[in-house]
């Protein structure tokens, strides 16, 4: 697919990480977290081994899926869902291990950044720890410490306002679900 190329949308800013801000034209998929620790709303995310399996997105790994970008965890009121949130140990809202889980792969979802972004910055994902971060936070570069890059690109993704560290901010994502 590919972005929708969504405008000003002030009047809907996210609250959360992980909500979803446009419904009525997002594409949503089911999934159960692979993973063995709780995987964050907000968080990329790939396709596991096995069918219907979810984890979140590591580029550096080809064991675990392949590493290609299925979507990212999306806040779900489905009840079954529902009943498998849990926290991370730094108190984010999450997707236990074994449980079923909500991935967006088109529309529009509230993530928190780790630095200053703007509408015409690139868009990276935190999967290495670096001196001062948070893994698991957006970013507009893949912060490379002179050997390693700590952050991979996500292409058909955008910021869709301008935000100061720490807040959350409106992402548009569209990935081609083949």
């Amino acid at each position: 697919m590919g972005l929708k190329g969504y405008g000003d949308i002030s009047d809907t800013l996210p609250g959360i990480e992980g909500q979803r801000i446009r419904t009525t034209d997002d594409k949503l998929h089911s999934g159960v977290n692979a993973g063995t620790a709780p995987l964050p709303f907000g968080s990329p995310v790939q396709l596991g081994t096995n069918s219907g399996e979810v984890l979140e997105f590591l580029p550096i790994s080809d064991t675990i899926g392949g590493s290609r970008l299925f979507g990212v965890s999306v806040a779900s009121y489905n009840d079954e869902i529902v009943a498998g949130v849990t926290q991370t140990v730094d108190g984010r809202s999450a997707y236990a291990p074994d449980r079923p889980m909500a991935v967006m792969s088109e529309g529009v979802v509230g993530v928190v950044v780790e630095e200053p972004v703007t509408p015409s910055d690139e868009v990276y994902y935190r999967y290495s720890a670096n001196t001062g971060t948070v893994l698991g936070r957006w970013r507009m570069d893949d912060d490379t410490d002179g050997t390693n890059a700590h952050a991979a690109q996500i292409a058909n993704a955008r910021f869709l306002r301008s935000s100061d560290a720490g807040e959350v901010v409106p992402l548009e994502i569209g990935v081609t679900i083949l």
